[in-house]
């Protein structure tokens, strides 16, 4: 008896596996896409509960920096200790129902000097352009050299320094004499790769230097792709888990009575009268004007401003 050949089984062709792969890809980078762009709505909505928060997620992120600054009805403050001192009437409670038809939305904590602050204004690019800014800096960070480590350390951002480090809307000279700075802590840069590589070339500043730094900017803009989707991912969870607790107030905008404010306030002030300061036997010699006037003076001269300070 004869038995007739089985029809063979061809064996499924590579294109079939890459085919599957290619529209697996396309469909989770699509699902990322409509999260990050749901994200980005909802922090439109609810920037304004962010107002008086001061969690990592708003200091040392981007997402709702950025949101703040398209807000007309918000003026982004940068600062340090002194945004979170309990002080009656500071920015935050005095603005806090748009009397004057904007609210305070401070951003920084302790030890926030220039350099940390500056790398958050690097890293929103073209949402402060033509926007209003405030600072309030402390006058110590005028009278050292080096910001204390422990400070920077601890008021350092990966994400809004890669943005500085591979952003395209500063000038070279800014960004070398920064890089320059941010090595003095290479604490902050251990553990990536990306940051640590660009910042160095950057601070070096010679034509091998500039073309490492070509070499990875590719990989620093992806990094910053990866990062800013996760901040905003970051943000709209945040704004899931309670989102009765950040329905948006109504604004209300009153006329101020400057009058009877100055005279609560001067009322309070005389409540709560400090202590005594003890009676100095001798007067101190010296001031630390004159400190601050040296250093200031030997700033403006390395930096080859004309100075003459009185």
């Amino acid at each position: 008896m004869r038995t007739s050949p089985s029809p063979s089984v061809s064996a499924p062709s590579p294109r079939h596996h890459l085919r599957a792969f290619g529209i697996a890809s396309g469909l989770a980078l699509v699902a990322a896409l409509v999260t990050v762009l749901l994200c980005v709505r909802a922090e439109n909505r609810y920037i304004h509960s962010f107002a008086d928060e001061f969690g990592d997620l708003k200091l040392q992120g981007v997402a709702l920096q950025k949101t703040a600054f398209t807000q007309s009805d918000l003026l982004v403050i940068y600062g340090s200790s002194e945004l979170l001192s309990s002080v009656h009437g500071k920015e935050g409670a005095f603005f806090e129902e748009y009397p004057t038809g904007f609210r305070a939305f401070p951003v920084g904590k302790q030890g926030a000097a220039s350099l940390p602050i500056m790398q958050k204004i690097a890293s929103l690019g073209r949402y402060v352009e033509g926007r209003k800014v405030a600072f309030t800096i402390s006058p110590g960070y005028f009278l050292s050299e080096k910001a204390n480590v422990d400070y920077y350390d601890g008021n350092f951002s990966a994400l809004q320094a890669t943005e500085f480090a591979f952003s395209t809307h500063l000038s070279a000279d800014l960004k070398r004499t920064a890089a320059r700075r941010m090595i003095q802590y290479p604490e902050t840069l251990d553990g990536n790769w990306t940051l640590d590589f660009g910042v160095r070339r950057l601070a070096g500043g010679s034509f091998l230097d500039s073309a490492l730094y070509a070499a990875v900017w590719p990989l620093g803009k992806f990094a910053n792709l990866v990062g800013r989707s996760q901040d905003h991912i970051e943000a709209g969870l945040k704004i899931a888990e309670n989102t009765e607790e950040r329905n948006p107030k109504p604004h209300r905008i009153l006329r101020l009575n400057w009058k009877e404010i100055l005279r609560k306030t001067s009322v309070k002030v005389k409540m709560q009268r400090p202590p005594m300061p003890p009676l100095l036997t001798k007067r101190p010699r010296g001031a630390r004007d004159a400190d601050f006037l040296r250093i200031l003076k030997d700033a403006c001269a390395r930096c080859r401003f004309p100075a003459d300070p009185q």
